[in-house]
Parts: C-alpha cells; sequence; structure tokens
C-alpha cells in the first residue's frame, strides 16, 4: 500500500461504534489531498460503500459511492479513495457508510493545503497551535532549524519523519524568523 509511509496522523475519534466487519478506518494528508482507506473483514459483504464528507461533523455529504458488492467471503479487503478537493486550512470529517451494516465512527482531519514553495504555516499570524505543513511524500528524515534576524541559530528539532513541525509552542521572542527544513536525501525548504 503506497500510502503507509506517511507519517501526519492528525485524527480524532468522535464517539461512535464501527460496524464490526470494519477491520480499519483511516485519513491521511497525501500530496495536496486526503486519502480515506478502509478495510472490511473476511466472512462479510455488503452491498456498496459510501465515502461521507462534512464540513461541521454533522451534515455528511456522499463523495464516493462504491458500486456492488464489496467484501469478500475469504479475504480481507482493502479500499481506498483519494478526496482531491478537501477543504483547506479547516477541518475536514469523514466517515464510511455500509448501508444496512451500519455506518462507521467519524474520524476527522486539518487539511492545509502546501503551496507552490514546498510548505504552509498555519494558522497566521503564529500562535500556540501554529504548524509549519510541507511535503514529505517519501518519509525522509527532516530537522528544522530556526534563524533570527541576526542568522543565529534561536531552535533546531531532532530528526524525525514526518511532513509538519509544531511551531507555536517553540519558546520564541517576538521578532522576525527565518526556517529551514532539511532533509536526508539533500532537498530543503526555506520560509
Amino acid at each position: 500500500w503506497p500510502f503507509s509511509t506517511l507519517s501526519y496522523w492528525a485524527l480524532i475519534l468522535i464517539q461512535a461504534q464501527n460496524p464490526p466487519m470494519l477491520l480499519s478506518f483511516e485519513v491521511n494528508r497525501f500530496q495536496n489531498q486526503v486519502v480515506v482507506t478502509w478495510e472490511i473483514e473476511a466472512g462479510n459483504l455488503c452491498s456498496g460503500a459510501q465515502v461521507e464528507h462534512s464540513s461541521d461533523s454533522i451534515n455528511f455529504t456522499s463523495i464516493y459511492d462504491y458500486p456492488g458488492i464489496c467484501g469478500s467471503s475469504t479475504a480481507n479487503e482493502r479500499y481506498t479513495f483519494s478526496h482531491t478537493n478537501p477543504i483547506s486550512n479547516a477541518k475536514n470529517y469523514y466517515r464510511i457508510n455500509l448501508g444496512t451494516n451500519g455506518i462507521s465512527d467519524v474520524l476527522s482531519i486539518t487539511f492545509v493545503k502546501v503551496e507552490e514553495d514546498g510548505y504552509a504555516l498555519f494558522p497566521m499570524p503564529v500562535e500556540l497551535s501554529s504548524k509549519i505543513y510541507f511535503s514529505n511524500d517519501n518519509n525522509a528524515t527532516v530537522a528544522i532549524s530556526i534563524y533570527n534576524s541576526s542568522g543565529a541559530i534561536a531552535y533546531q528539532s531532532k530528526p524525525t519523519k514526518t511532513n509538519e513541525f509544531s511551531i507555536g509552542s517553540i519558546p520564541l521572542t517576538l521578532g522576525v524568523y527565518h526556517f529551514r527544513i532539511s532533509r536526508n536525501d539533500g532537498k530543503e525548504i526555506e520560509g
């Protein structure tokens, strides 16, 4: 499965009960889309499945309809759908509707679109929850260095495999800063 190397896990479980046949259900950011993945346990069949989306966790609309029979009598079956136009800079809510077999838990992901320069800083101005989001589709090891206006290092992270850094909680004095995200494959992102 090509998306298993992602390290962006912004899942929030909202009280519900998955149908017993649903082994897993995940939402992840990959490039500038949200990938919805679910797995149905062997021995279970359903008559179609729908991926449903909401901007408020209450009012859902179908964004993908898997037609026909889903599941298998002999093996677990995994399904993937790529939501190519999620709402940017906001929480997006997803669930799987298995018709008469039930509706999944609701999962959410805060989707921040990475811009052409390779990153997005959200929310702005910087506050406690602010993060720098960037593309790291190959799951490279990355580290961030933050420099003050004099060019001195004000903060340096430990190497990690991620596609976001929380910066709102870094103890920096008021001022203008520059950052560099260095990857172990030699690529850098600056802002």
